[in-house]
């Protein structure tokens, strides 16, 4: 009889890219995905709900018998955690498992998802106050080239989208002398009908070569560029590496270079010396740079971090905050899709309501039954209120090479 497995995933990118390299390594090896065996949960603890919904995953687990091991940020976080086995690395996982390495290097499918994301690098060498990420992800590591151009090459015949992740995609290569934007370059070069998208990048890690990238039509036109305050104070209690100005004038950057390029952002609430003033900072942010897309989440304290000693702000102040902003992203976030208005988008169907994501990152509802799941289609925005956009079909065709992003010419 097959050995049993099943997985519970949470948090990350990085964490739902390490499961499916667990589970399609586990199945390689004549393993059955089912429950009534090992139960496997990658856990995360970037904030204290993270961290609270993965023990809950775990007494669950533990409450129907099954042997628990847990993987990702929560085994370095919390190393002995009673009744499981932990193993940070999913590579270790099926070592422990199985007495074998790992016969896959990287993942082949993706699970109810029409984009699959390929994990290029893991590990942060960030000094972010609050942020527990650098100790609980190990040694910065990044994949060879070859093994990713490889696994690339062999999933997009099954997506349209392929998504680069990493723990801190901007230091791709930096170990041995490499590069995000040459790996960039390199894939670019032998896609043949999927787009590619970078997830989260660092400001000051978007350089002049990754710009000039931005001329292929492969290239999402879309950059998540993580704020987290618009208050330079707080920025340099947060110890992040920038101010808001510079913030601001190196997305003024990329704007005359990158014509139609999108931003989406983080922003913190409550961090804890965060005044009103440090608020309405973030608030003017928005409309400053004009993002697209506004992640926002309260501060959550972490243990070990130097922002743990900090007094925390009342939750009743981060819950009207919270709200605050909130209020101004849906008005920001509407004025800057009401100028999309009219324009053709390149949309991935990724529900069967027939919605998904144009390159540029804006969710469009289309008429249901307009597409099947994956497909990529050309569709004109036809109407945009304050929380949806919605688009027509043009034709029922897929894409054409005519909508294409517009760099201007560096002189």
């Amino acid at each position: 009889m097959n050995e049993k497995f099943y997985l519970k995933t949470l948090g990350c990118k990085v964490n739902q890219y390490n499961s499916e390299f667990i589970r399609e390594n586990l199945l390689s090896l004549g393993w059955e995905e089912k429950e009534g065996g090992w139960a496997i949960v990658n856990g995360c603890v970037v904030t204290k709900s993270a961290e609270r919904k993965t023990r809950k995953e775990i007494y669950r687990a533990l409450r129907k018998g099954e042997k628990v091991i847990v993987t990702g940020c929560f085994a370095r976080y919390i190393p002995s955690f009673p009744g499981v086995v932990s193993i940070p690395e999913e590579d270790r996982v099926v070592e422990y498992l199985t007495g074998k390495k790992p016969l896959l290097k990287g993942i082949k499918e993706f699970p109810k998802h029409q984009r699959i994301w390929v994990k290029v690098q893991q590990g942060c060498p960030g000094g972010c106050s609050y942020c527990v990420v650098p100790r609980v992800r190990g040694k910065v590591y990044s994949r060879p080239e070859e093994e990713i151009l490889e696994e690339i090459k062999a999933v997009e015949g099954n997506f349209r989208e392929i998504v680069l992740t990493g723990t801190h995609l901007g230091v791709y290569g930096r170990e041995w002398g490499g590069s995000l934007s040459s790996l960039v370059e390199k894939i670019l070069k032998i896609l043949k009908k999927a787009r590619l998208r970078l997830s989260s990048l660092e400001i000051k890690e978007v350089d002049e070569h990754l710009l000039e990238l931005f001329s292929s039509e492969k290239l999402c036109p879309h950059l998540h560029l993580p704020l987290q305050s618009g208050s330079t104070r707080i920025l340099k209690l947060m110890n992040r590496p920038y101010t808001a100005e510079e913030f601001v004038k190196i997305t003024e950057n990329i704007r005359r270079k990158v014509k139609n390029i999108a931003f989406t952002t983080d922003i913190m609430i409550g961090f804890p010396p965060e005044t009103q003033l440090d608020l309405e900072a973030s608030i003017e942010m928005l409309n400053k740079v004009g993002f697209l897309r506004v992640h926002i989440f309260p501060f959550s304290p972490r243990k070990g971090t130097p922002a743990e000693k900090y007094k925390p702000l009342p939750p009743k102040v981060i819950r009207e905050r919270f709200k605050i902003m909130e209020e101004a992203v849906i008005d920001s976030t509407y004025k800057e899709r009401k100028k999309h208005l009219g324009k053709i988008k390149n949309v991935l169907i990724e529900e069967e309501g027939g919605g998904g994501y144009s390159e540029d990152y804006i969710w469009i509802k289309v008429k249901e039954g307009a597409g099947r799941l994956g497909e990529v289609l050309e569709v004109e925005i036809t109407e945009v209120t304050k929380t949806e956009t919605f688009g027509e079909v043009i034709h029922g065709k897929e894409m054409s090479s005519s909508h294409r992003v517009q760099l201007h010419s560096y002189k």
